[in-house]
């Protein structure tokens, strides 16, 4: 079951829409390439940096407490689907029509690259990213396949981000029209995707930590 806990959390940090959004909207914008480059880097600079971070203190509580770590990457896993719960709920509260995206996110053509690393690792989900990586640290593996899960686990993490820069430096010409066609998917139905996605994910993590900590 814990490597359903993974791909669960796997997927709650890549299709996040709130972030795909702004890589959209900065991709769509001017030198939206090179611009949409220090976005991807500044999230998978900070993904990867949760993952290394949560190893390293994974590695360094192990020793004669093996119990005691469980219940703490438990706790970790209950506080990241109760969270999940609240913010799809609260994305669920019905807003203005002319409202569907933040003013800030409307106004991210105007930030320059280094703002945007910056911007796409506060936005990154770290405590979703942390507990992922804690429960690689349950399955008690060895220290080779652990980094394979890892490193699987962070390219998941960021593969929707990798695709559209991708998309956007391979294929430009047709770049365009597929992400204004994603673009207006996430404008018409950002609200229902949160709530959807948050919500089962959020529950499922707060169902099984429960579980286990009983």
């Amino acid at each position: 079951m814990l490597i359903l806990d993974l791909i669960v959390i796997s997927l709650a940090v890549a299709i996040e829409p709130i972030p795909l959004t702004v890589l959209i909207l900065v991709l769509s914008g001017p030198n939206g390439t090179r611009r949409g480059m220090w976005f991807l880097l500044g999230w998978v600079s900070c993904v990867l940096g949760v993952i290394l971070l949560g190893l390293a203190i994974g590695h360094g509580t192990h020793s004669g407490t093996t119990h005691k770590a469980a219940g703490w990457v438990n706790w970790l896993k209950l506080l990241a689907g109760v969270a999940l719960v609240y913010y799809a709920f609260r994305e669920r509260r019905p807003t203005r029509p002319a409202a569907k995206q933040p003013a800030w996110i409307r106004g991210v053509d105007r930030l320059n690259g280094p703002i945007l690393s910056a911007l796409a690792a506060f936005l990154s989900p770290q405590v979703v990213v942390f507990a992922g990586t804690l429960v690689i640290l349950q399955m008690h593996l060895s220290a080779l396949s652990q980094s394979l899960l890892a490193a699987l686990y962070l390219l998941v993490a960021c593969s929707p981000y990798v695709a559209l820069v991708g998309i956007a430096v391979f294929r430009p010409e047709q770049s365009t029209a597929q992400l204004e066609k994603f673009r207006a998917f996430l404008d018409a139905h950002r609200q229902q995707v949160l709530f959807v996605l948050f919500l089962m994910i959020g529950l499922y993590l707060s169902v099984r930590s429960i579980l286990a900590l009983s």
